[in-house]
């Protein structure tokens, strides 16, 4: 090979080394992804996620709530927050979470199943059609609300949860107006965080729907989405940074 030859083949060798460590070598996986695109009912949201904790000073927790402060896993928002939810996911998603007591961060209410409804003591004041508003000509036993109200409304009939807080709210006004803490007065909950700890739970948890709507039983549960905004924007507003003014929506929300 000519001299002249000799640098340039130096060179190349030593580039093609430099190329191939590089490809081989491992390389290390972002642990603060700059920003983070996500869906949502109103559209795409890109979320800056370096603004939020080098600029801001939030804590990893502050978001990633289904972990104690430190954990150098947290889980996603995806794997809670906008993910289809189909049978098979309901199925298996819980595969996964890290830890059982995840599960509680968004699963926070289980309905105790042994609640005493107090059928006796309305008895005693009132009758059967107050509540059991069939024609008892037509069912001489009064029938339970399920037979006709369904979980989800069909567009004929109102859904189960609605028909029932409608009857109750017209003679216990004061339970609703004390709005969540007036609920234990009908149901019965369960510390599911302990439960989980003791073995309890049997993981068939009540669903979100059974008490957030899309558009919520405002007089004691908020919608899903009003939800989301109170805690997206209440965290924004504490720090005074992010949108959380009117006429700021686009900041998160576009098409």
């Amino acid at each position: 090979m000519p001299k002249r030859y000799f640098p340039i083949a130096v060179l190349t060798g030593i580039l093609a080394a430099v190329a191939l460590f590089g490809y081989m070598a491992p390389t290390k996986s972002e642990t603060t992804p700059v920003r983070i695109l996500m869906d949502n009912a109103g559209g795409k949201v890109i979320f800056n996620h370096v603004a939020h904790t080098r600029d801001y000073g939030a804590a990893c927790e502050t978001c990633h709530h289904e972990t104690a402060a430190g954990d150098t896993e947290p889980l996603s928002c995806g794997q809670c927050h906008g993910a289809n939810v189909t049978d098979a996911w309901v199925k298996e998603h819980q595969t996964s979470f890290t830890k059982d007591l995840q599960c509680a961060t968004c699963h926070h209410v289980e309905f105790a199943k042994d609640h005493d409804w107090g059928h006796k003591m309305h008895e005693d004041i009132a009758s059967c059609t107050d509540c059991h508003h069939a024609d008892t000509n037509i069912e001489p036993e009064p029938t339970n609300c399920a037979d006709c109200h369904q979980a989800e409304a069909d567009g004929k009939m109102p859904a189960l949860r609605d028909a029932v807080h409608v009857k109750c709210q017209s003679c216990h006004a004061e339970m609703f107006e004390a709005q969540l803490k007036g609920c234990s007065n009908c149901h019965g909950e369960v510390n599911q965080k302990e439960a989980l700890k003791a073995g309890q739970m049997d993981k068939k948890f009540t669903k979100c729907t059974s008490c957030h709507t899309d558009k919520g039983v405002t007089e004691v549960i908020p919608s899903r989405m009003t939800a989301l905004h109170a805690s997206c924007m209440g965290c924004h507003e504490k720090q005074d940074a992010g949108p959380y003014k009117k006429g700021e929506c686009n900041q998160c929300h576009f098409r």
